[in-house]
C-alpha cells in the first residue's frame, strides 16, 4: 500500500509475480496504491493481480490481516511504515534489502530480505514458497522489536497526515 512509483520496485514485482503464478497456477497479488505507474502496472498484470486505488487507513489493518505475506521490492527506502504495519501485524515479509528492512525484517525468522541488485525469479519463488512455513511464534517475537511503536497512534498519524 502506498505510493505506486519506478523506485518501488512494482513492474519487477508484477513481473517476478506473473512468472510465479504461471510456474505455480496459484496465488494472488494485491497492489494497494495511487501513482503515475498505475495504468502501466494494469497494463502488465497478469491473472492472480489486483490493483486498488486506496483503502481508508483505519479498515487496511483489517484487511492486511486477511493476506498471507507482505512484499516490498523497493529500490530505496528510508523509514518503511507499510512494513512497519506488516510486521507488527504479524505477516511474513519479502523486502528487498533497502535501508530499514534490516530494522525490522530477520531474514528466515519473520521475513526475508532480497538482493535488489541480483533480485531473480528463483529468490523471489524461495521466499514466497518459505514465507509460508515460518513459525506464527516467531513471527510474533520478532513483532515484539517493534513494541516500541504505537500502532493506534501511528494509525492516527497516518490518517491525518493523508486528509
Amino acid at each position: 500500500w502506498g505510493r505506486l512509483s519506478e523506485e518501488k520496485g512494482l513492474l519487477t514485482l508484477v513481473s517476478l509475480f506473473n512468472q510465479y503464478y504461471e510456474n505455480k497456477g496459484r496465488g494472488t497479488l494485491t497492489i494497494i496504491g495511487r501513482g503515475e505507474l498505475r495504468n502501466r502496472l494494469v497494463s502488465v498484470s497478469g491473472p492472480g493481480i489486483k490493483i486498488i486505488d486506496s483503502m481508508n487507513h483505519y479498515s487496511l489493518s483489517d484487511y492486511v490481516l486477511t493476506k498471507n505475506v507482505f512484499v516490498s521490492l523497493s529500490n530505496y527506502e528510508g523509514w518503511c511504515t507499510s512494513l512497519a504495519e506488516a510486521v507488527i501485524s504479524g505477516l511474513p515479509a519479502i523486502v528487498t534489502d533497502f535501508s530499514s528492512s534490516q530494522d525490522m525484517v530477520n531474514h528466515g525468522v519473520n521475513g526475508f530480505i532480497l538482493p535488489k541488485e541480483s533480485l531473480n525469479y528463483q529468490m523471489f519463488e524461495y521466499a514466497v514458497e518459505k514465507s509460508q512455513q515460518l513459525k506464527v511464534q516467531d513471527l510474533k517475537a520478532a513483532s515484539e522489536d517493534l513494541r516500541y511503536l504505537d500502532v493506534s497512534k501511528m494509525k492516527a498519524e497516518l490518517c491525518r497526515y493523508m486528509d
